[in-house]
């Protein structure tokens, strides 16, 4: 599930844009207020958090991956299970960030040639200290199908994971309001336009979409 607030790329009246306007920390805000706190604020990470995890799993598996190496500000997400009729976000049970740190050591030290075969066992052992399954969804073995994703970080085991988690993201496109040209150069998302040319989203819907479009738009007949 994403929550997509709204960008003014238009016209707009000031005092309507102060008004109306919503950024990631507010949709952030408002799904642990809707969810009487059982989504907090600091379940969220922003979405380039991930990145230690792609390369690790391409380390692995000796393929590359694509990373999310997104701006920090662009996107944030988070996973939950849904439980007897609750939420319960993954950093209930998972140090997240411990976690995370782990696999960035480990990553650096299968690249500095220590096999996979003696990744395996350090994996298996180490990943069940970071997860606490007494605080976990009781319907799902989380530290079984964790591992299953870094041991094999194939379709099935990514999708298994999926299968029984709900992502919540939001991403904030930017505007004339509060563009942010460190955002633009880590772009994620792309325009790729009929001459060759590969023009970030939010600098395409400010500064290019018009000229773009009456140049390569089909003349109505």
């Amino acid at each position: 599930m994403n929550f997509q607030p709204i960008a003014f790329t238009g016209r707009i009246d000031q005092s309507q844009r102060e008004q109306k306007r919503i950024t990631i920390p507010d949709v952030i805000k408002l799904a642990e207020e809707q969810t009487n706190g059982e989504i907090p604020c600091n379940a969220w990470y922003p979405v380039s958090f991930v990145v230690p995890l792609s390369r690790f799993l391409s380390a692995m598996r000796k393929v590359p991956i694509p990373e999310l190496t997104v701006h920090p500000h662009c996107g944030a997400g988070t996973y939950v299970f849904y439980e007897e009729g609750h939420f319960i976000p993954i950093t209930n049970f998972l140090d997240v960030e411990g976690f995370v740190e782990f696999l960035a050591e480990t990553t650096s030290e299968m690249n500095g040639r220590v096999s996979r075969i003696l990744t395996l066992p350090k994996i298996i052992k180490q990943v069940p200290r970071y997860i606490d399954e007494k605080k976990g969804p009781k319907s799902i073995n989380v530290v079984q199908m964790i591992l299953g994703v870094l041991k094999k970080g194939d379709m099935e085991n990514t999708s298994r994971f999926h299968r029984n988690t709900l992502f919540l993201g939001t991403m904030h496109f930017q505007d004339l309001y509060n563009i942010d040209l460190e955002r633009i150069k880590k772009c994620g998302v792309h325009y790729a336009i009929p001459d060759g040319r590969i023009i970030p989203f939010c600098a395409y819907n400010n500064f290019h979409r018009d000229s773009v479009e009456s140049k390569f738009s089909a003349p109505y007949i």
